[in-house]
């Protein structure tokens, strides 16, 4: 510090200057001192107390039960934005907003919500709400995962509810397959040894989807299937359109006719074969063998039902139907017995008709 008069040096402790006498105003040089520390305490105290405020409300908005109930009311509120939002980022072909709200089933009159009891199991933490739907007493649960901010500071995100894990999808090797119009290629898994296609997709949102088989002969399965955790859908089976079944049912009718006729008398399959565009011989011999063991002396096929329906690898339709028919047997040919049996025939698909392949 130097002195005001002469621009001599002095310490806290001098009152008059060394060099030419002055007093020196130590007094007011302490009380602008201690106006700088009130000043600075004063903005440390209120430095202080905001940041422990900002960690305070920090800290709420990122707890469980704040992201749980902020969430459980998007859902009450059909907020698909919101709920989105709060979900695990794992954004994919079948992981999106979009198709959260395309494919969401949002609850509705729900009434009364009180969040009950939070608690840890492993890494997940646990969020349960209970609430009145359409007058009913109901319980759910959020699921959340604890994840670090910048390595630093704990926030939680939703992993329950929306997002279906672990699916797979069984189908006929060699073939197109597509979910709602996606094709899924990507997703094939690698492996020889089996008979069948297997697609693995980790995360889907949860809904129904339309998964669609197309074979080489041009042959389409489809299959709605409604998705949930860890669930494996195998997309074999078909559903055939009424006029497909009725197709079916008349060709299966006329055929077994014309077989079982011509057994009856014992013909030669080459009288009979222009009734097929595909080689039967083979199945022919077996209801000969089968009419002459039984000593049927008469048969007639009156009507059957299509009961089922399944895809090979070859695309070919494996089809159990449930047959009527009328007999007479050597014992007695008086009269007509009526009876009805499972049977299986299976059909290739060509050029959108189904042709007789047994």
């Amino acid at each position: 510090m130097k002195c005001k008069n002469c621009g001599q040096r002095f310490t806290r402790n001098d009152s008059y200057c060394g060099e030419c006498g002055e007093m020196l105003h130590q007094a007011e040089y302490r009380k602008k001192c201690q106006k700088k520390w009130i000043v600075f305490g004063i903005v440390f105290l209120f430095f202080s107390l905001a940041l422990f405020s900002g960690i305070v409300i920090f800290s709420y908005l990122h707890s469980p039960k704040y992201i749980a109930t902020t969430y459980f009311n998007a859902l009450i509120d059909h907020d698909v934005e919101k709920i989105y939002s709060y979900m695990e980022d794992r954004e994919s072909l079948f992981v999106s907003e979009s198709l959260l709200k395309e494919k969401d089933q949002l609850q509705k009159n729900i009434e009364d919500v009180k969040i009950g009891r939070i608690y840890e199991e492993g890494d997940k933490t646990y969020v349960m709400f209970s609430y009145m739907l359409n007058g009913k007493n109901k319980i759910s649960y959020v699921e959340l995962k604890k994840r670090k901010i910048f390595n630093l500071l704990d926030t939680y995100k939703v992993v329950s509810g929306k997002v279906a894990s672990n699916i797979e999808f069984v189908v006929p090797k060699n073939n197109v397959v597509t979910i709602d119009g996606k094709e899924i290629s990507s997703y094939l898994q690698k492996d020889t040894t089996s008979e069948y296609d297997t697609y693995y997709i980790k995360d889907m949102i949860k809904g129904t989807y339309s998964i669609t088989v197309t074979y080489a002969n041009g042959l389409k399965v489809e299959k709605d299937v409604a998705i949930e955790d860890g669930q494996t859908y195998r997309v074999i089976d078909v559903e055939l359109t009424e006029d497909e079944k009725r197709n079916i049912e008349d060709n299966s009718i006329a055929s077994l006719n014309v077989l079982s006729k011509a057994a009856l008398s014992r013909k030669d399959y080459d009288t009979i074969s222009s009734n097929f565009k595909e080689d039967i011989e083979s199945f022919y011999k077996q209801i000969k063998r089968s009419i002459q063991s039984k000593g049927i002396a008469d048969l007639k096929y009156s009507d059957c039902e299509v009961r089922g329906a399944y895809i090979d690898n070859d695309g070919n339709v494996r089809v159990s139907l449930l047959v009527d028919y009328a007999y007479k047997d050597h014992l007695n040919e008086e009269k007509m017995k009526e009876s009805s049996k499972m049977i299986s025939l299976t059909y290739k698909y060509e050029g959108g008709t189904f042709i007789l392949t047994n």
